[in-house]
């Protein structure tokens, strides 16, 4: 939910900063501004949800892996050309 940036950034700040647990902090970000907005099919995971995918690396919460709209966008070594025209690594 919200601006991906902002989202991502609020998660680590949560975790990294205030030390919250990591279910709690996206959960904050996601599933609870979705139930409060009554946005259906958003904020969860599961089988016909809208949802878009991030992994990320568990020490600094930077991402690892991006997948959106079916597609994977990034990897570790690999950024979609298209989507962010850059490639990294």
């Amino acid at each position: 939910m919200g601006l991906p940036d902002l989202t991502l950034k609020t998660i680590q700040n949560l975790v990294l900063k205030y030390s919250w647990p990591i279910a709690e902090a996206i959960q904050f970000s996601t599933s609870n501004p979705a139930t409060y907005l009554n946005l259906k099919g958003k904020g969860f995971l599961g089988e016909g949800y809208d949802a878009d995918v991030l992994v990320l690396n568990e020490t600094d919460l930077t991402p690892l892996y991006v997948i959106g709209r079916g597609q994977i966008l990034k990897t570790p070594t690999w950024v979609k050309h298209d989507m962010f025209e850059q490639f990294s690594g």
